[in-house]
């Protein structure tokens, strides 16, 4: 019986027949309530709109982190006293979250890391403006504040500053904001690599094998335009084959370990040029983590404690969430077809039906337009 499950989660059929149209249909609710929000924010209850904002945002992601459960994947957390340096601060604090960019579910493990201390719905990131594209996703990260780019300097220095005054307003109510920046700017490729080992070649820097160059210029605007309580540096470091969602929902265990450390923002320097040496010296850090992490399986430096990692667990909450919008849609569903039935409206079902359909094609390839697609974004530092 138990083998004949796993058959059927990896034949991803569960996801496709009830896992998609379902959060497909919590999509489209925490979208009407978001908008339902927006005069809160009109007529100035910051506070209310920002707690209220919070909360959609976690509902609507909780089920995507389920996937690790489903899956069987494993989340591995290192560092320094994780439970008191990083669970206890991470998505509680007024926050940078620096990133090295592996792969496809680097932004789903950071969830993953926010919603296991609790902090899931103070998550912004720095992404490019072609996400808000995606069907009742990019509204809702919109309105929750995602910095969007266009990638170009002299159009996105007015958008930077405009999101750092929001979260001064975050500040003054009291509400948690983690903004996470890939300083790299495009996932890690054999390609990408090449061309990153070539423009540190052409500049006298070390080449690195693991990491990409990163760039500094989003980073600078970040720390001087935002009013901070920590910095936190996370290294990715995936272990097997890479994974993706759809990975994920045909129940392919994935595991990944990532080492983060908490940094005082009086520490950073501000200075762009010594910024950039400073951001630099951090890939190297990196760098040197992954090499360990191939040779020996550890993250720790030498000179470090090795640390046995903390096995990150889904929270109660993502399958609680993950069950209650299975139970939403069906009840919406079902509702919708018995009273189209007893009211002989069976073109308005045959609409509805073809019209949704139409939306989960539209959603899968909005999706595979703006994640699965590799950016042509990267290529040296800045």
């Amino acid at each position: 019986m138990a083998s004949l499950l796993e058959r059927l989660k990896g034949s991803g059929l569960p996801a496709l027949v009830v896992f998609l149209p379902s959060f497909l249909w919590l999509a489209l609710t925490c979208a009407s309530l978001q908008a339902a929000l927006l005069p809160l924010f009109l007529a100035g209850r910051r506070k209310e709109y920002y707690l209220a904002s919070r909360a959609i945002f976690s509902v609507l992601h909780r089920p995507l982190v389920y996937l690790f459960e489903y899956s069987g994947s494993k989340i591995i957390l290192h560092g320094n006293d994780v439970n008191k340096e990083v669970l206890s601060k991470f998505g509680h604090d007024q926050s940078i979250i620096l990133v090295n960019h592996r792969g496809d579910l680097d932004w789903l493990v950071g969830l993953m890391v926010l919603d296991a201390g609790g902090g899931l719905g103070s998550c912004k990131a720095m992404v490019k403006r072609e996400l808000l594209m995606v069907p009742f996703f990019g509204f809702v990260w919109w309105a929750a504040d995602f910095v969007c780019l266009r990638r170009n300097w002299a159009s996105d220095a007015k958008t930077l500053e405009e999101s750092y005054k929001s979260q001064h307003a975050y500040r003054e109510n009291q509400v948690p904001y983690s903004l996470t920046v890939f300083p790299e700017g495009t996932r890690l490729t054999q390609k990408k690599l090449e061309e990153s080992q070539e423009f540190a070649k052409s500049r006298g820097l070390s080449v690195f094998k693991h990491v990409l160059c990163p760039r500094t210029k989003g980073l600078w605007s970040a720390v001087n335009g935002l009013r901070l309580d920590s910095i936190f540096d996370a290294t990715v470091a995936p272990m097997g084959a890479a994974g993706n969602i759809l990975t994920l929902a045909q129940a392919q265990p994935f595991e990944l370990h990532i080492y983060i450390e908490r940094m005082e923002p009086a520490s950073v320097p501000k200075e762009e040029e010594v910024l950039s040496k400073w951001l630099y010296g951090r890939w190297a850090k990196k760098e040197k983590r992954l090499e360990s992490f191939l040779a020996k399986g550890k993250l720790a430096l030498d000179g470090e404690a090795a640390s046995a990692g903390v096995p990150l667990k889904v929270r109660s909450s993502a399958a609680g969430t993950t069950l209650g919008a299975v139970i939403w849609w069906l009840l919406c569903t079902l509702g919708f077809v018995r009273w189209c039935l007893r009211n002989g409206r069976y073109g308005l079902l045959g609409f509805s039906s073809v019209g949704f359909l139409l939306l989960v094609v539209a959603m899968g390839a909005a999706v595979h337009a703006v994640h699965f697609t590799k950016s042509s974004h990267g290529n040296g530092a800045k």
